[in-house]
């Protein structure tokens, strides 16, 4: 199989010991009660909305490192689309209420 299908497949299984430098990049936004809290929400058809967003984001990481692109902006971008996208439809309160530091890079 291609790397892509890889990738796909080895983002349903992460570690935080293995895969410690996504999380180092990633870690600030991803642990934070806001983006955990989104395991409630379903998304396609057997997945919820933060196992969504950790897969595109971590092919994301995976494709901006093989390309040698900047995987930081990279991964908190995929995040951040992800969960706005998300908090737009939920409510404008979480909206709102969204932590500031998800957008700096």
């Amino acid at each position: 199989m291609g790397k892509l299908y890889n990738d796909y497949i080895h983002s349903y299984c992460l570690d935080k010991e293995r895969d410690k430098e996504f999380f180092e990049l990633v870690g600030d936004l991803y642990f934070t009660e806001e983006v955990q809290g989104l395991k409630i929400y379903p998304q396609h058809s057997n997945i919820n909305r933060l196992d969504h967003i950790t897969s595109v984001t971590y092919m994301s990481y995976a494709a901006a490192k093989r390309h040698g692109l900047d995987a930081k902006q990279t991964v908190r971008a995929a995040t951040a689309c992800g969960c706005l996208a998300t908090t737009s439809t939920i409510s404008t309160k979480f909206f709102i209420s969204y932590p500031p530091h998800l957008l700096r890079v």
